[in-house]
Formats: C-alpha cells, structure tokens, sequence
C-alpha cells in the first residue's frame, strides 16, 4: 500500500480534474457528430456550464461575473482601448479571488484554475478585437513604396499590405454577440488545464472549417500519448520515494541539493500527464486543427496567411493538405528535457501561454529586453497565483537568463565547433540544477518555507548564479564591437 499511497493522495484531491479530462477527451467524436455550427457552440456551452457547477458549485459564480463583466467592457469600450481595460478588469478579478481565498474563505483549487484559464481567453478576445481594428485602419490607409526602395522589393508596401489583407481575412474579429463570448469562455474544451487558444481558432472549429479534413481519430491521440505510461510511472515512484513532504528533513546539506532533482522531476511528470490528455482533448474535438502549409504556431495558429486563404479558396487542396495540431501543442517534453538553456526551456513550457504572454505583455511592454522579460515574468507569477513563492522563482529567472547571455556572448561564440558539446554539457546541467532550485518555490509555495530551503542549502542557486557572472565579466575577454558604418 505504501507504494500506491501517491496515487491514492494524488486522485483524492485531483479526481475532478482527472475525470474531467478524460471525458472531454471522449466527447470529441460527439461533438465532431453534431450537424451544425450551432448545435457545436450550444453543446459547448452547456458542457462547459456543467463541468463548472460540478467542479466549483457556488464558486461559479466567480467565472460567470468575470465573463459577464467582459461582455459588457466590449460592449461599452472602443476598439482602441478595449484590450487595456479587460487586461485591467480581469487580472483585478483574479486577485479579488485570490484576495477571498487567503483573507475571507478557502477558494477551491478548480475555481482557481478555471478562474485563471478564463481571464487569459476574455483578455485574449479583448486584444484580438483591438489587433482586428488596427489591422483595419491600417489597410483603409493608401500607402505607397519608400523612394529608396525599389518597387517589388522584399519591403514594398503592396506586399506588406497584402501580407495585412491576408492576416486580416483570417483573424478579423468584430465584437462577438455576448452569446458567441460566453460560448467562447465556457467551451468545455480546456477549461481546466488549457492550452489557450484565439477566438479565431475556437471559430473555426466551430464552423467546422478544418477539421472535417485532418485526422482526429487514434492516430494522431496514441502518437500524442506514447510517452504516457512512462511520464506515470516516474510520477509513482518519485513520488514514493522523494515526497515533498520531506523537504523540511533533509538531513546534510548534500541530500538537500540532492533532493530538488527528483522533486522537480515529478513536478514535471505530473505536468506532462496533465497537458497531454489535454491536447488529447483538443484532437479529438478537431481543435486547432490546421494546414502544416499556413506554418503554425502553439497559442498563435497559423502565420503564413497569404498560404492559408489559397488552401481555404481551394476545396480540392483544402481536403488533401496536410493537417497538425500545433496550435494547440502545450509542451514539448524533449526539448524541456534537453534544451540547454532557461530562455529555450522556458519557450517549450506551456507554450501556448508563453505566446499569450509574448502577445498581451512582453509585446506590449516598452524598455530593454531585460525589463521586458521581468515585467512578463511579474504577470506570469501572479497569474500562477500569490503564493509568494511563485515570486521568489519566477523573478530569478531573468537574473539566470543575463547569467547565460553573458557567457554565450564572451565564451560560446569564440569556441570552436569541437568544443561546443562540451560547452552545452556544462550549460545544460546548470540550467536544469537551477530549474530544480528555483521549482521550490512552486512546491513550498510560502516565502517562508521556500527561503528556508534555499537557506538550509546556502543558497547554493543563487550565489552559483552571481559568481557566474561575476566570473563572466572579470575572466572572459568582452567581444569586439561590430565596426562603424562609413
């Protein structure tokens, strides 16, 4: 029994979750069998206003006011400012939640996470409403070649100005009806574990545009979920062996640095498993589902417009393109696993919310890149929640990423091609020890009981990462400056 006491702590807890999940992942050839766009959108809804009374009850009432409360901001607010305001109204609802959670009652975890899901797609709406007006007012502008520029050029203003007819006659969104953003909100697809995606990809899989096409079948869902039972076993045993209940009782300091290295390793099975039945989820339901040739992008969709609308204008090319689910791939677990540096890593890990917060934050943010990268990542930690150990983690990132660009600039890019293994050995074991360093503070969560493990260890990440630096700059010779222009 002791060895199945993960298991049995583990679904106690989750067995909403889990349940949820996999009868989502099962509905899709229902969905997929009803006959029109709106039977699909009704059904949508009221799966999705289902789950939500089973798994929140009265805490329902939390989504469906931040959704109503975004309906009526784009109603009220100009193209113009609309994504602002709902940045502004959602991300204060979520703290309001987690304000009753910490301060007035306990708010149950699944209100939480449907709670944070949600207020990325109702900002997400809100940004691409205000994307489509750009658009607009940018193509009803007459524009013409620079005089330096030759007409036909790879920078002529027909071309980025078709490029700009093209994006819009995919994406274009006009205010939805408060029926099509609640449908959109509550569609059942995702809304416990995500991944993000547009309103524009939620419409089409609606319409039925794509995935009539692509190949929603075992297929795609066994090839999706090959690595499964292996990601299952590691999170048993793990689990078993190395419970994070423990932290508190390493014994030297040793075990202590020893002990972050399966902890973060079952961090991330656990993860696995939830992200990919998700995916699993959207196959079936022939979510983002689109053309391999219009070049995809998880959170995104497509990027090769101009390609998209040729293969939609076409029935014939549409029904024998090739189809992928990029668009909704959350994680890629091989380069999270390899990747040698924190920024590739990070770009790899959910990344359909990475490209939300590349589109609605970092995008949006003036300053460095270095500024940027820590504005975003201060949003991503109070997204996760204000445990202030996700402040503690995340906010040490951008620190560790100058660490790497350091040594990339001075060292990497002089060594020759015989030398880089070595190299990238070396960067791939520090950034998965500081990964695992830095994870504990997502698994102790209080800033209490996260300083005291990384005390307890002398702050072994941190104080590695500032000699590194130090070391960067003192030992290794800067690099030649590009030469002036004449």
């Amino acid at each position: 029994m002791s060895v199945l006491s993960p298991v049995i702590d583990w679904w106690t807890p989750d067995a909403s979750y889990v349940t949820a999940l996999l009868v989502t992942a099962g509905a899709g050839p229902v969905f997929r069998g009803l006959g029109s766009e709106t039977a699909r959108r009704w059904f949508g809804l009221s799966m999705g206003l289902l789950l939500l009374a089973c798994t929140c009850g009265k805490g329902a009432v939390h989504p469906l006011a931040a959704a109503v409360g975004n309906v009526a901001i784009l109603k009220l607010v100009s193209a113009r400012h609309v994504h602002a305001v709902s940045f502004a109204f959602c991300f204060a609802y979520l703290a309001l939640v987690r304000l009753l959670d910490a301060f007035v009652h306990d708010v149950s975890p699944l209100i939480n996470v449907i709670q944070m899901l949600l207020s990325l797609k109702l900002v997400g709406l809100a940004f691409e409403v205000h994307n489509s007006w750009r658009l607009r007012q940018k193509t009803a502008t007459p524009t013409t070649p620079s005089p330096t520029e030759p007409s036909g050029g790879e920078g002529d203003a027909r071309d980025t100005s078709a490029r700009d007819r093209a994006e819009l006659a995919v994406t274009e969104v006009t205010v939805p009806t408060a029926a099509e953003q609640l449908q959109y909100a509550f569609f059942y697809v995702g809304m416990l574990t995500g991944p993000y995606y547009t309103y524009v990809t939620f419409r089409h899989c609606m319409e039925g545009t794509f995935w009539p096409w692509a190949d929603c079948g075992w297929a795609p869902v066994l090839r999706r979920a090959r690595f499964l039972p292996l990601y299952i076993v590691l999170f048993l045993f793990l689990g078993w062996m190395w419970p994070i209940a423990d932290a508190s009782r390493a014994s030297s300091w040793l075990y202590g640095v020893w002990f972050i290295y399966p902890v973060f390793t079952h961090f991330r099975m656990r993860m696995y498993f939830g992200f990919i039945l998700s995916e699993v989820a959207c196959i079936t339901h022939g979510l983002g589902a689109y053309p391999a040739g219009s070049l995809p992008r998880p959170g995104k969709g497509p990027t090769d417009y101009g390609r998209l609308v040729q293969i939609m204008d076409d029935k014939k090319e549409l029904a024998t393109a090739e189809y992928d689910f990029e668009t909704v791939h959350n994680i890629r677990e091989g380069r999270v696993e390899l990747d040698v540096t924190m920024t590739s890593v990070l770009k790899q890990w959910n990344t359909t919310v990475q490209y939300w917060l590349y589109y609605t934050v970092y995008r949006s943010t003036p300053g460095t890149k270095v500024f940027r990268a820590s504005v975003t990542m201060l949003v991503s930690a109070f997204w996760h929640g204000i445990h202030s150990g996700y402040y503690l983690s995340l906010l040490t990132c951008p620190l560790y990423m100058v660490v790497e660009d350091l040594w990339e600039r001075r060292l990497r890019r002089r060594l020759p091609e015989s030398r880089l293994w070595l190299y990238d050995c070396v960067t791939w074991f520090l950034r998965v020890s500081m990964f695992s360093y830095l994870c504990m503070g997502f698994l102790l969560l209080r800033a209490d009981t996260t300083l005291a493990y990384w005390r307890s260890v002398y702050f072994v990440g941190h104080t590695a990462a500032a000699a590194l630096y130090a070391l960067g700059l003192v030992v290794l010779p800067r690099p030649p400056r590009p030469p002036k222009p004449e």
